[in-house]
């Protein structure tokens, strides 16, 4: 079955998107099959993922017979077929990437207006006058449940907008998991302890919605990613990616309210992977610590361009030499070692 995984943290510039297609990637290379979900209207994910350099390639991958996108996915609820997708539907097509065990629903600016719907139909609730929105807030976590079905899906992650969006309510409350990626500033700070209050709130409503397909409402929180800090130079094995001091004060802060706001909060309501499971599936590192991922730097800027994540980098991708050279590859297999590492968790987490 299917395990759907949402990367939430409504603080943008947490690089969510760059995680979201380095994971999704990292874990169909652990054999699994892998469908990555690009819910943000501003559609990066689809231009990391595919080849897509302008509006008009947008727009002609909107317009090919073989693919769908999430907005074409959430029309489907008006249609006469509404709730039941087929296999031979094109609605449940999904759009092959260079990894053969990598597949991505592609965004689309519009799908900020099934936002707005979604939320009219959460704060209008269970009135008569609505009864025919009731489906709404649910049908997009079915839909995608049902797709994995059809082509098999093992991994569902979705890269979710920095709002408070009713969309990124439903999704997340619909996962079975969720990960709250952070950078090592004030900003993230705050964001982790609103998330605190954000998420039991969502809880509550969504158990108390009423329709004809419920969402299971039971997302387990698995930890937080740190990431695009600056790591210490040092020749030193056991040094190796750590942050320097300012980013280190940064994330110790952040894990402290991780683990007396935020859990406790979501371990209230039953939304959090016990301390014990965690420190048997991630050794080394504290709850909730999934990861640290250092700054890529001009990294990405190569990644973007190959459609390829930074850890599958070659000589021939980067277009340097020397010992300039030296280091980018050194650090391209940095990355590859902290994302096989994490995606290692991840898949022990949800076992």
């Amino acid at each position: 079955m299917v395990k759907i995984i949402s990367l939430f943290n409504h603080k943008g510039g947490v690089s969510k998107t760059t995680t979201t297609f380095n994971l999704g990637w990292s874990i169909a290379l652990q054999g699994k099959k892998v469908l990555i979900v690009d819910a943000d209207p501003q559609s990066n994910l689809t231009s990391l993922a595919l080849s897509i350099p302008n509006e008009e390639a947008f727009e002609n991958l909107y317009l090919r017979k073989d693919s769908n996108d999430i907005k074409s996915l959430v029309d489907h609820i008006n249609s006469p077929a509404g709730m039941i997708i087929e296999s031979s539907q094109s609605v449940s097509n999904i759009v092959k990437t260079s990894n053969p065990n990598l597949y991505i629903l592609p965004g689309n600016l519009q799908i900020d207006e099934f936002s707005a719907t979604i939320t009219t139909a959460l704060q209008l609730g269970n009135t008569t006058a609505f009864r025919a929105m009731r489906n709404i807030p649910v049908y997009l976590n079915f839909a995608l449940r049902r797709i994995a079905e059809i082509h098999s899906i093992d991994y569902i992650i979705i890269d979710m907008a920095p709002s408070l969006s009713g969309l990124n309510e439903v999704l997340l409350m619909g996962s079975d998991y969720f990960i709250s990626p952070c950078a090592p500033d004030f900003f993230s700070l705050i964001a982790i302890r609103n998330i605190a209050k954000i998420i039991p709130n969502w809880y509550e409503q969504i158990k108390s919605y009423q329709s004809d397909y419920p969402l299971a409402c039971n997302p387990k929180f698995i930890g937080i990613i740190e990431q695009n800090y600056r790591p210490r130079r040092t020749n030193a094995e056991d040094n190796k990616n750590k942050p320097v001091k300012g980013f280190r004060e940064w994330i110790d802060k952040i894990r402290v309210a991780a683990n007396t706001e935020l859990v406790p909060s979501l371990r209230e309501k039953g939304l959090v992977v016990s301390e014990e499971k965690f420190k048997s599936a991630v050794k080394d590192l504290q709850p909730y610590d999934l990861a640290f991922i250092s700054d890529f730097n001009s990294l990405i800027a190569f990644s973007q361009k190959c459609n390829k994540p930074v850890f599958e980098l070659t000589q021939d991708d980067i277009n340097r030499s020397g010992e300039v050279l030296r280091v980018m590859l050194d650090n391209v297999q940095k990355f590859k070692d902290s994302f096989n590492a994490l995606a290692g968790n991840i898949i022990r987490l949800t076992e």
